[in-house]
């Protein structure tokens, strides 16, 4: 598994890359506001890559945070040899050092750890005690 922030060329390299010569599965979301687009470049985001032979996706969750501009990607996979159930996450929180900018950072990250935390909940209720699946 793979989990990059600050992500370009997703779509014109590492998503081909990867998949065809390494067999990664994988999800992108770019930033909504990316300073690279106002030069003409593309947007970077936050990308998580798999592999697929040795994981299906469960569940995928993505979106803006409620406070700032970042942005943030949630998959829930199953590893197909056991059935383990993970939560992986991709995020970049806003930068710059400043109380403004600490606040902003706090707040995403409560939020982030709280949609983790229920993914996470529902997961063990759904796979406890962990069933291989046939």
């Amino acid at each position: 598994i793979i989990a990059i922030e600050e992500i370009d060329h997703y779509h014109n390299f590492f998503q081909p890359i990867l998949s065809k010569f390494f067999g990664y599965d994988s999800f992108f979301i770019p930033k909504p506001s990316s300073p690279s687009t106002k030069l003409g470049w593309y947007s970077d985001g936050c990308a998580i890559f798999y592999k697929k032979d040795m994981f299906e996706l469960v569940s995928k969750k993505e979106g803006i945070y409620n406070v700032g501009t970042q942005v943030y990607l949630i998959l829930t996979l199953r590893h197909k040899e056991s059935g383990q159930v993970l939560v992986v996450a991709a995020t970049h929180l806003k930068a710059k050092n400043d109380e403004m900018n600490e606040k902003i950072r706090t707040a995403q990250a409560i939020q982030l750890y709280e949609m983790v935390s229920h993914i996470a909940d529902e997961v063990r209720e759904k796979t406890w005690p962990i069933r291989k699946k046939k």
